[in-house]
């Protein structure tokens, strides 16, 4: 179980990490992102 969270704090750390990198601080950023990348794929 201790791996589990481990694992998943980890995890979220490197997400934070790369939303950080690509310039993404708050929700309204991240929808803008979403939608950009869901535009993309079409």
């Amino acid at each position: 179980m201790v791996n589990i969270l481990e694992y998943t704090l980890s995890l979220g750390d490197k997400v934070s990490d790369k939303l950080t990198q690509i310039g993404i601080a708050n929700d309204n950023q991240l929808a803008t992102w979403i939608n950009v990348q869901l535009k993309k794929r079409s």
